[in-house]
């Protein structure tokens, strides 16, 4: 088979952390030319007005190892948490040159998607779109019914589906997608990177213990992610105040920034909780920060997915997620590789972690069920099946 057989194009708003390493894996096999396509460049001050509370640049290089172009963003105010914030018109002009076997796309959520959608379409390039939309997200009974018509009016028309997991796939097929061109593409991580640079030793783990003043018997529960209304930083600590009334191995750890940090650290204070806020932690830092913990928690309102709880399980912790987190049906296999409790329910939650707390055995054979199951997501094998996904154009 010769090398480069398949032309492929991305289209992605922004260089993203979790993306970069599929990228370069795609890149790298011999089978596929691959060329990303940026709608937007961030800069400090947009990554601070996303919600992370903070300015500041990723500190590792999300570029590496794969071809790339940042289109000109010609959108009034350019952004990536709005439709219109992203607006490259460029990319027609681009895809009619390269002549693609095909391009992904991420949706139809910001402007130059649907200009990419359109140019393809255009132009009879073969068009993948790459979904976690699901249908848990909160919605209005109104919005749903004018989506639905509209929705199925253009999901059909798409040439083959990737899906991240079980509520992506359960989505698409509501909306009429042919269940004949669908690919599991999963929400991954690097696991290896993940799994290597979370292991301290004895004596590195005791000290970064004392530092943080943190009881070398504890058990730590982490929470990870903007401190932001969405993200219901308060029912964490909400959780851990009620369970350290009993149970005084407990600890919590925050890594993160966002508006609601000053509340959080003036709750944590008039409480007199076990837990640290250590503001925004960067990407080389974290797996320093899952070698300290034991169990993650995602107390999201809504999330599409939850790429925190691969990269924890990655590192060898177990989750309790509230079941309007993405993942919850893929990764969460209850009392295996971790819990799920009910969405603001703060009494189940601390419930949940003082169940973990009294089973010390229960939680070390989870933490390892939880790193093997995490293997099933990984880069190699969405790379594997964006081949048959391709394989399937071609063939069809």
């Amino acid at each position: 088979m010769e090398l480069n057989q398949y032309k492929i194009g991305i289209i992605s708003t922004h260089p993203i952390q979790y993306y970069s390493p599929l990228y370069k894996a795609v890149s790298d096999h011999p089978e596929i030319n691959l060329k990303v396509y940026y709608c937007h460049k961030q800069t400090q001050e947009n990554h601070g007005e996303s919600g992370f509370g903070v300015k500041f640049d990723w500190d590792i290089d999300l570029l590496d190892g794969y071809k790339y172009k940042f289109l000109n963003n010609v959108s009034a105010k350019p952004n990536v948490d709005s439709i219109w914030g992203c607006d490259t018109p460029e990319i027609y002009d681009e895809i009619k040159k390269e002549k693609f076997d095909a391009v992904i796309v991420s949706g139809w959520y910001v402007k130059s998607y649907i200009q990419a959608i359109w140019a393809c379409w255009r132009t009879n390039t073969p068009v993948i779109v790459r979904s976690d939309s699901h249908l848990n997200t909160n919605r209005s009974f109104l919005r749903k019914i004018i989506k639905y018509p509209l929705y199925r009016g253009f999901i059909p028309r798409f040439d083959a589906y990737l899906y991240v997991g079980k509520r992506s796939l359960e989505y698409l097929l509501y909306y009429g997608a042919n269940r004949e061109k669908m690919f599991f593409s999963p929400h991954t991580v690097d696991n290896k990177y993940f799994k290597e640079n979370s292991k301290l030793n004895s004596s590195k783990l005791e000290s970064v213990k004392t530092n943080l003043n943190i009881p070398h018997d504890s058990i730590i529960f982490l929470f990870v992610g903007k401190l932001i209304d969405i993200k219901r930083p308060m029912d964490f600590l909400e959780s851990i105040k009620i369970s350290y009334k009993t149970n005084k191995n407990i600890f919590g750890i925050m890594a993160g920034e966002g508006e609601l940090k000053s509340k959080c650290v003036n709750f944590i204070k008039n409480n007199n909780l076990p837990v640290r806020c250590l503001g925004f932690v960067n990407q080389s830092k974290m797996p320093e920060i899952y070698a300290l913990s034991d169990i993650l928690v995602v107390t999201s309102e809504s999330e599409t997915w939850g790429l925190v709880v691969n990269e924890a399980m990655a590192s060898g912790l177990t989750a309790i997620c509230s079941v309007t987190v993405g993942c919850v049906n893929d990764l969460i296999i209850e009392d295996e590789t971790g819990i799920f409790y009910k969405k603001g329910d703060i009494k189940e939650l601390a419930e949940n972690m003082s169940r973990l707390l009294k089973k010390n055995n229960k939680l070390d054979e989870m933490k390892i069920r939880a790193q093997e199951h995490i293997q099933n997501y990984s880069v190699e094998k969405n790379v594997e099946n964006i081949i048959k996904t391709l394989k399937y154009l071609k063939e069809k």
